[in-house]
């Protein structure tokens, strides 16, 4: 994400808590009974602010597959 923001990636985390935080953002850890599968694969965003999602028109969007309406825009890393 930092390479499509221009960010530094500690300036990326930075936001990323910020946002958890104040719960525009949804972190979905990896899940797997490999440990290592389960480290290595980076985990997803998930935007809660549709306002927010449609403005970064640059990330890919697609729909959550709870119900809701969460907008998943890219993995960390």
């Amino acid at each position: 994400m930092g390479v499509l923001t221009g960010l530094s990636r500690h300036k990326v985390k930075d936001y990323i808590q910020l946002f958890r935080a104040t719960y525009f953002l949804h972190l979905v850890e990896p899940y797997s009974l490999n440990p290592d599968r389960s480290i290595a694969v980076q985990p997803k965003i998930f935007i809660t602010d549709n306002g927010w999602a449609t403005s970064l028109p640059r990330l890919a969007v697609a729909p959550c597959s709870r119900k809701c309406h969460c907008k998943p825009i890219a993995s960390t890393g």
